[in-house]
Formats: structure tokens, sequence, C-alpha cells
């Protein structure tokens, strides 16, 4: 449930929404011209990911931390990890904060930002943006669920 709605002089959202996949909960941020009902539909699609689409998360995500876990360890030290992360044992390294959404072009298509917390990028953590699948799992950029399919072509990207 959607709760501690708060609106800027823009009409931009701010409220907050207990969610399974975080400690607690979950920031929600959504643009001022982003329906009530559209964004309920983004957080019970987080809520409710399939299992297809978790497993893709997991397998991206675990290529992320393979990635770049030595050079994190490089700066940061020992991370605590153990020596291999398979599977969905990889979401008990990481905590997701806040979804946000922006205005769809149809509110027919699904599309959000999730960005969170890593154990193995303390300093840039996760986004992982979600449309009409697995778009883009990295550290946070600030990139937009709606950018375009070319923007998602790099070597960065582990979805």
């Amino acid at each position: 449930m959607i709760r501690d709605r708060q609106y800027d002089d823009d009409g931009a959202l701010e409220a907050v929404f207990d969610s399974r996949h975080a400690d607690d909960e979950m920031e929600l941020l959504a643009a001022p011209n982003v329906g009530g009902e559209y964004l309920q539909k983004c957080v019970e699609h987080f809520e409710n990911l399939s299992n297809e689409l978790l497993d893709a998360l997991c397998e991206a995500l675990c290529r992320y931390c393979e990635d770049i876990r030595d050079d994190a360890e490089d700066v940061f030290g020992d991370l605590g990890l153990p020596e291999t992360i398979t599977g969905r044992e990889i979401l008990n390294y990481c905590c997701p904060s806040c979804l946000s959404v922006e205005a769809p072009p149809s509110e027919d298509i699904i599309g959000y930002s999730v960005e969170g917390n890593c154990d193995w990028e303390p300093e840039h953590g996760i986004q992982v943006i979600i449309g009409d699948r697995l778009l883009f799992v990295s550290s946070f950029e600030g990139r937009s669920v709606w950018d375009s399919e070319e923007s998602y072509r790099d070597e960065w990207n582990y979805a």
C-alpha cells in the first residue's frame, strides 16, 4: 500500500510503500504526470515479479557482482562476500531502496527504475530498469526507463 504521499509544487510525488524485496519500506518517486492507477500498477508489478524475470535479474546481479568486486575490494577492502554467489542468493547482498516512475508513453506499458545498495559496490549501488523485460542492471546512473533501446547497449549493462 502506498502511503505518506507528499507532492511538491510541480506535482511530483514522494511516498513510501512496504516491500517484500526491501528490509522495510521503500521510497516511491513519481513524476508529476503519473496517474495513481499506473503508479499502483508499477508497485504491484515490482512486488510480484515473475520467476522468469526474478531469475534474469539475479543472473544479471551476479554478473555485475563478479565483474566489479575485485576492483571494489581494492578500494574498500574485504567486502565480506562469499567466493561464489549464484542464483537468488545474490539477493542477500543487495537491498532496493527507491522505486521511480516516470510518465509512460502508454499506461498499458509497465516501466520503472529501482535503485538500491549492494555489498559489492558500496559507492554507486545498483540501478535496475524494468520495462517490458529487464532492460538495465548496473551501478546507479540515473537512467530513464524510457531511454532509447540503443542507450542500454553498453559494456556496463549486465541485463
